[in-house]
């Protein structure tokens, strides 16, 4: 079964990511940095935790820790890095 929260964490998410791409439109460097693909692991972890309600849930919920593990790691090296 599906939460609430779980969809609207993902529509939330959807939105920002799109907001995020309309502010990075200009600078095409962005999308080659671990920080944009650390917002996408995070998206694709919102995503894989509305669908773990549908099918295969113990399977899916690895998959969403998973990659909003990879994205958290990615995150932390775009700070390393001074990507910002």
């Amino acid at each position: 079964m599906v939460n609430i929260s779980e969809i609207l964490d993902l529509a939330i998410s959807i939105f920002l990511f799109v907001y995020l791409i309309f502010l990075i439109k200009k600078n095409k460097e962005y999308i080659k940095s671990f920080w944009f693909y650390g917002f996408l692991f995070i998206l694709l972890s919102k995503l894989n935790s509305v669908i773990e309600g549908f099918v295969f849930p113990n399977e899916i919920n690895l998959m969403e820790h998973s990659s909003f593990l990879i994205g958290c790691i990615l995150l932390f090296i775009s700070i390393l890095k001074k990507e910002l």
